[in-house]
């Protein structure tokens, strides 16, 4: 049984085969395949924000008390719950970007940047969270 072998040629007349062109972002149209400059920076942005969510929730989950507010008062688990899902919240996030990096979908595309606003209120309640403050030099 002889295996066929596709041959793309691509605008200066070199001759790709099927793991070349699949590795260039060639598909066997001749069409270029990678995703564009918008999605790359969706997904650099998705993941940047996903790795601060993941190492700040997991920072206070190791290294802070409970705060003594309303709903945490009396109830440390109901704050590490909390702490844990906004954790796979930003596993999520990271996954997501990987997901979107991978396609010229638009769907694809629009539920990212749906994605990046949503966890820009996660990062919100992780900031709250963990008190952070800003210190002004005098």
């Amino acid at each position: 049984m002889a295996s066929m072998m596709v041959q793309v040629v691509v605008g200066g007349g070199s001759e790709l085969g099927d793991v070349e062109a699949a590795q260039a972002g060639i598909d066997q149209s001749g069409t270029d395949t990678s995703p564009g400059p918008e999605y790359r920076q969706l997904a650099k942005s998705l993941w940047g924000m996903g790795f601060v969510i993941i190492v700040m929730s997991a920072g206070m989950f190791l290294h802070q008390q409970p705060p003594h507010v309303a709903p945490f008062d009396r109830h440390p688990f109901a704050y590490y719950l909390t702490l844990a899902s906004i954790f796979v919240a930003g596993v999520a996030e990271v996954w997501i970007a990987f997901w979107v990096s991978q396609s010229h979908d638009g769907r694809r595309y629009t539920f990212g940047r749906a994605a990046l606003y949503v966890y820009v209120i996660v990062l919100a309640i992780v900031f709250g969270l963990g008190g952070s403050t800003i210190l002004f030099k005098e």
